[in-house]
């Protein structure tokens, strides 16, 4: 016979317990997919360094994984590639904000 246990509501702090569970895998989840994400883009400028897509790509990724010093040289690299890139000095300055 099947454990019905862990099914059944046992009351809000349970609730709260298994919320903050889910929070915890999905954030683990997410990371996950951004260090995935920053693979991908490694091999992208394996292959094609000046890739200003990828750059800025790269620059995003990091920046989310809090390594935001890299972040900043990525995002250089991207305007020295394309100069006239969108959102790249936007991008650099809210970073140095964070940085403060």
């Amino acid at each position: 016979m099947k454990n019905l246990g862990s099914s059944i509501y046992h009351g809000r702090e349970h609730e709260e317990e298994e919320d903050s569970k889910v929070e915890a895998t999905q954030a683990h989840w997410g990371a996950s997919k951004l260090v995935e994400s920053l693979e991908s883009i490694e091999r992208v400028l394996q292959l094609e360094p000046r890739h200003f897509g990828a750059l800025s790509g790269r620059g995003l990724v990091l920046a989310s994984l809090g390594r935001y010093k890299e972040s900043i040289q990525s995002f250089q690299q991207a305007k020295e590639v394309h100069p006239f890139l969108r959102g790249t000095d936007e991008n650099i300055q809210r970073i140095q904000q964070i940085m403060q």
